[in-house]
């Protein structure tokens, strides 16, 4: 979901204190198309690779596996998303706020976690 706001839109200060939960998609509900948060414990983690792009400049991605109590998941990091890759451990805690959900390797689903995305590490 995304808002956006035009010349005739206003932003007001509200004294009203806001509480927002992030909802979490358990892993086997993900469906290619859409966009989801998770949480769970990485299972495995790749290596960092540089790559060069079809325009000629330098970009970097990571695979992780992340898992939950309802299955595992592929994650591919990319640009600076995948750097925290570096501060990361099998059984790390973490959650992903705001990844795509596509088919990736041999046609299994995978989330991309790229500059939208993020990473928290609990």
């Amino acid at each position: 979901m995304e808002l956006n706001l035009g010349n005739r839109g206003i932003i007001q200060k509200s004294e009203k204190e806001i509480e927002y939960r992030e909802k979490f998609t358990d892993i086997a509900d993900i469906i290619p198309g859409e966009s989801y948060s998770v949480q769970g414990k990485v299972s495995e983690i790749g290596e960092l690779r540089e790559f060069e792009r079809e325009d000629g400049t330098e970009n970097v991605v990571a695979n992780l596996q992340l898992k939950d109590e309802t299955g595992s998941i592929r994650l591919t990091l990319w640009g600076e998303q995948a750097y925290v890759i570096e501060d990361l451990d099998i059984d790390s805690e973490i959650q992903i706020i705001n990844a795509y959900a596509k088919y990736g390797l041999n046609e299994e689903i995978e989330l991309s976690i790229g500059n939208r995305s993020r990473v928290i590490m609990l």
